[in-house]
């Protein structure tokens, strides 16, 4: 049985993020990007936007320094990684590695969040590499869960270790950090075992996609490449293999055939937030342009807030779960002191859109950042955080 962490263990309703492999359509959302990360809660039906590609500019913004906003070339190998004290989720309790190589990080890096916007590298490749003594083949970790000082993880490519011998993409792999000791635990052939038992006749598995732990029944579930009709649905190692409840591909609401890329079970049931939304994250000086909001109370208010610099602090909130604004900032502070909190009506979907224009540009400067985020008045859930460049 697994040693779940203190925060896993208060868990009991179930919800999971995941990304996809390449884009994709929601009945509730037409436009998820294969970046982005999608809410599911079972009991709520489908599945939603919860951290969009607007919030990744956010968080990322130029790590790249070509003077672009960055855009994170894919989600690979998502676990919860809780911050140490932390008292709820939020985006920041989240590790994963991506699709390439990305601003000086390794598609073998588990990365997570700089509080202040960033990334960090937790648990760099080499490590990795070192400890498995890989010979050759190209190491790119493609499924994660960390349990401790322990990481469970599985790779995209094939590899030959001095070690464990060959590895396939489908065999799922144990690091124990503080001893620098890696196990092999499913082969390849152990997976295709508790799929088939699971779903008789379902065929060859391809490559393991992502791996986690059931918050109640702590077992390890996991998502396979193929078959097409079910490379979104997961798959537990209880009994030898089944189906986890309210977690097959059907259960998402996808409107296009869509593969799973990433997953993670989350600690606490995490109810539908506000999502805020921009289709350009830049304008001129002078510009219009349109803010989206979906997944509000319906025929509620959302009010706004914009600051000059990224911040992070645990709110007691639902949604984001915390205020990712600098609480420092001159604009912020000012906005607060005057009531200036750009309230929006809600429709009877809980949607709206809210058209900011843009201040003129300082001549000093070649650019000026404006970081946006709203709360629910009616449930009090933070939105995500969104980014726009006046350039």
């Amino acid at each position: 049985m697994l040693i779940l962490s203190s925060l896993l263990l208060a868990a009991v309703p179930q919800s999971a993020l995941a990304s996809t492999t390449s884009d994709t359509q929601l009945s509730v959302d037409p436009v998820c990007h294969d970046e982005a990360l999608l809410l599911r809660t079972v009991g709520t039906p489908g599945s939603s936007l919860y951290w969009p590609r607007a919030a990744w500019f956010a968080q990322l913004r130029d790590l790249t320094g070509d003077g672009q906003l960055d855009l994170l070339p894919g989600v690979d190998a998502l676990t919860l990684a809780p911050r140490r004290g932390a008292t709820r989720f939020t985006p920041a309790d989240l590790a994963f590695s991506t699709d390439a190589n990305y601003a000086g990080f390794l598609d073998g890096d588990l990365l997570r969040f700089t509080p202040g916007g960033g990334l960090q590298c937790i648990l760099p490749e080499d490590e990795l590499v070192t400890a498995l003594a890989v010979t050759s083949g190209n190491f790119d970790l493609d499924a994660a869960h960390i349990e401790g000082d322990v990481l469970f993880f599985s790779l995209k490519d094939g590899v030959q270790s001095a070690i464990l011998g060959p590895i396939e993409d489908g065999d799922l792999l144990v690091y124990q950090r503080k001893q620098g000791a890696v196990s092999r635990l499913w082969t390849e052939s152990d997976v295709q075992a508790m799929v088939d038992q699971a779903q008789p006749g379902s065929g060859s598995i391809g490559d393991l996609r992502s791996i986690s732990a059931d918050p109640i029944t702590q077992e390890l579930c996991f998502t396979v490449q193929s078959p097409t009709s079910d490379d979104a649905t997961l798959y537990g190692d209880a009994g030898g293999g089944r189906l986890v409840p309210g977690f097959a591909e059907a259960d998402y609401g996808f409107q296009v055939s869509t593969e799973l890329d990433a997953f993670t079970f989350l600690p606490q049931a995490q109810e539908r937030g506000p999502v805020l939304d921009v289709d350009l994250p830049y304008a001129a000086s002078g510009e219009t342009i349109r803010l989206k909001v979906r997944h509000g109370s319906p025929d509620g208010l959302v009010r706004g807030i914009i600051c000059r610099k990224r911040g992070f602090a645990e709110a007691d909130y639902g949604g984001g779960g915390a205020i990712f604004l600098d609480q420092q900032d001159a604009l912020y502070q000012r906005q607060f002191q005057n009531g200036w909190m750009h309230p929006t009506q809600l429709d009877g979907g809980g949607s709206a859109t809210f058209d900011w224009t843009a201040p003129v540009l300082p001549p000093q400067f070649d650019h000026v950042d404006h970081y946006f985020q709203l709360v629910d008045a009616g449930s009090g859930a933070l939105s995500n955080p969104i980014l726009v460049r006046l350039r």
